[in-house]
């Protein structure tokens, strides 16, 4: 059961250009749902298994948005 506390928090939302498993449709959804909070990134050359197909992609994505709330608060 979910709460809603009226607070919000950023959310990174990733998919591979080359993910067979979560369609392009399906993460406008996602980013849709959780709205203006919501930062996507596409990963480039990546499929659905990030931490396999490009961990150093993954890795500066994550750090990247990280660092940006970080300013941003």
């Amino acid at each position: 059961m979910m709460m809603d506390s009226g607070k919000t928090l950023p959310a990174l939302v990733l998919r591979g250009d080359r993910d067979n498993v979560i369609t392009k449709e399906m993460t406008e959804e996602i980013v849709e749902d959780i709205g203006e909070n919501a930062t996507f990134v596409e990963l480039k050359n990546s499929g659905h298994s990030p931490l396999i197909d490009d961990v150093d992609q993954l890795l500066q994505t994550m750090t990247s948005f990280l660092q940006m709330k970080e300013e941003l608060a």
